[in-house]
């Protein structure tokens, strides 16, 4: 445990290979959320996020762990990344039609004024 102006901070909490963590507040200090990811490849076993506590230490106990993927769990993390990018498009080309065919919708509608305004003369 650490004292800086009397307030209690941690110290860096560790992180496994093949991870990154990222902190809420760079001082370490009480409340500071450490958020822990792993490499492409890797899963995080144990908990994603600690947190520093009044007494310094961080909690819940014990560094997670980036353990690594077995291919076949890889190959459908990938298919379900591809199967959202393909939803992702298609929901985009169905509002580009939406959009069209609204603007086929007023530009039908205006033609059908001018003609009334003619068909009145």
């Amino acid at each position: 445990m650490l004292f800086e102006g009397g307030e209690a901070r941690c110290r860096f909490p560790g992180a496994p290979a093949h991870s990154s963590v990222f902190f809420s507040n760079e001082s370490l200090g009480v409340g500071t959320v450490a958020t822990y990811t792993c490499e492409r490849g890797f899963e995080l076993l144990g908990p994603s996020r600690r947190v520093c506590d009044k007494t310094g230490q961080w909690v819940p106990e014990g560094i997670p762990f980036c353990e690594e993927k077995e291919e076949e769990e890889e190959e459908e993390e990938e298919e379900e990344e591809e199967e959202e990018e393909e939803e992702e498009e298609e929901e985009e080309e169905e509002e580009e039609e939406e959009e069209e065919e609204e603007g086929e919708e007023e530009e039908g509608k205006r033609k059908k004024k001018k003609r009334k305004k003619r068909n009145k003369r």
